[in-house]
């Protein structure tokens, strides 16, 4: 084979052939978001971007594509962000299902050859159902934990009501003992100018008496 036949041979099988230039790996939540980054070299800047989904043999492979460059376009669950400042494209799918585990692909466009593509692998990670035994497990733990707090804070108001309540009673009861102690004083004084009252009287008699037994004796 001469070499110019040669040479066309190669640029034919170059220019047939997919290009398949790295492998990427994304994990995300279920129900939650991912952001998928596609690298590519310097010359694919300006050629337009797709997000496919295995085969992507078709057009109705194609989930999403690039409207033009460090614009942010999308359709449905998927956003796609070509940064052609970095020569990064990203993609983001949200609201993730456990369905959306697979194979999918960045291409790029070219106009002599088959597009060129790199290979994405998405794992979905499955998020454990919370059900309502649970949420009302949780709730009854929250609220045993919760319970000595609160007992001690009932039994510290207590103390404080039984100590106030105290405090009341033994001001009443030295009121009552003030009162009694004025009302035993009172009844002392009053004793007292009572028996002072008698003894004069007794002495005004005695000197009456005598007084009347010596103008007896003068007559």
């Amino acid at each position: 084979m001469a070499p110019c036949e040669l040479a066309l041979v190669f640029l034919f099988s170059a220019l047939c052939c997919t290009t398949m230039a790295q492998q990427v790996s994304a994990n995300g939540p279920q129900g939650g978001s991912v952001t998928i980054s596609c690298s590519y070299q310097a010359y694919y800047r300006n050629r337009e971007k797709y997000f496919c989904q295995d085969p992507c043999t078709s057009e109705d492979d194609v989930l999403i594509k690039t409207t033009s460059q460090e614009s942010l376009a999308s359709r449905g669950r998927f956003s796609v962000f070509d940064y052609t400042s970095y020569r990064v494209l990203f993609v983001t799918i949200a609201d993730l299902q456990l369905s959306d585990s697979g194979t999918y692909y960045c291409g790029i466009s070219l106009l002599w050859s088959t597009d060129f593509f790199i290979e994405v692998q998405l794992t979905v990670n499955k998020v454990p159902a919370i059900t309502v035994s649970q949420l009302l497990h949780e709730e009854m733990s929250t609220r045993v934990t919760s319970a000595p707090a609160e007992l001690t804070s009932m039994q510290a108001g207590s103390t404080v009501q039984e100590n106030g309540r105290a405090t009341e009673e033994d001001l009443s009861v030295t009121t009552w003992q003030s009162e009694a102690e004025g009302v035993e004083f009172t009844t002392a004084v009053i004793r007292t100018a009572v028996g002072l009252l008698c003894v004069f009287f007794l002495a005004v008699t005695v000197l009456v008496s005598e007084v009347i037994a010596r103008c007896r004796r003068l007559t």
